[in-house]
């Protein structure tokens, strides 16, 4: 058995930033929502003592008046409201997020109607729309139909998505909608697209791949289906403990990946679980 990592993997500078600043002051800190999908590092937040507000209820039920925004971001309508309740207001947001808020709003003073290719419920998506109340959300093609004839779109996309499906999203607005004027702005992250290139290389060479990420992590869950794509069989844990001995022989080469608020020693965990496996293998063979 033999094992390869993947080319670009694990957390994004972004993700390293909040997650810094987050356990700097951590003590009595409320997080507005999961600071990332990841339930390991969320446990290490609660050890040094934040509370996170999963429910993000409204922000006149705060009680901390130390609050921090995640890395997902929020609408400035939602950071204004924060920061009317809170002494100390710490933004975790990721400069790429903060960039994708920053050019739908180009697009809607230069006229455009807000459109964002991403998951509906996904808080990310919710940010970005939030400031937007006739913003339109496209998960899935039939999303399509039920927009509205506005001659002019502006489009971005959630950080994490698929960049296949935003370019046949595209592709099929534009056939929808042959006389409107659209505008698209890249707003995918490159290290998300750093990490699906990973995955298409790494398909090509190995039997069996495992991701590793939260089971809420969308950019995560883009990789397993990328691979499953790709023909690759998959599996996706949050730790080592959940590999399956059972799911390799000694003639496998397996694959490994992390997505991007996958915190290290999570990864290296699963890479020494992988290792104990290989080395029993090994003494079977000898």
């Amino acid at each position: 058995m033999k094992i390869k990592l993947a080319k670009a993997y694990g957390m994004c500078f972004g993700v390293k930033d909040a997650i810094q600043l987050a356990y700097q002051n951590a003590k009595s800190l409320t997080i507005w929502g999961e600071l990332v999908h990841n339930p390991i590092v969320l446990e290490e937040l609660q050890k040094r003592g934040a509370y996170i507000n999963k429910t993000l209820e409204n922000p006149e039920t705060l009680e901390n008046k130390r609050v921090m925004i995640t890395a997902h971001g929020v609408s400035n309508h939602m950071r204004q409201s924060l920061a009317s309740r809170a002494q100390h207001l710490f933004d975790g947001t990721c400069p790429l997020v903060k960039k994708a808020h920053h050019t739908l709003a180009r697009l809607v003073e230069q006229g455009y109607h807000p459109v964002v290719i991403g998951q509906r419920h996904h808080v990310e998506v919710k940010g970005l729309t939030g400031d937007y109340p006739n913003a339109v959300v496209i998960e899935k093609e039939e999303d399509m139909v039920l927009l509205p004839a506005y001659p002019r779109l502006g489009v971005i996309a959630q950080t994490t998505f698929r960049v296949e499906t935003v370019q046949a999203f595209l592709e099929i607005l534009k056939r929808m909608r042959p006389y409107a004027e659209i505008k698209f702005c890249d707003t995918v992250c490159q290290p998300t697209k750093d990490r699906q290139n990973a995955v298409k290389e790494l398909a090509k060479e190995v039997n069996l791949l495992i991701v590793i990420g939260g089971k809420n992590s969308n950019n995560s869950t883009q990789l397993v289906h990328l691979a499953r794509e790709l023909n690759c069989p998959v599996h996706k844990v949050e730790r080592a403990e959940e590999i399956c001995e059972s799911w390799f022989d000694d003639s496998m080469t397996v694959g490994v990946t992390a997505g991007t608020s996958t915190p290290e020693s999570t990864i290296q965990a699963v890479i020494k679980k992988l290792e104990a496996i290989q080395g029993r293998f090994n003494q079977e063979v000898a």
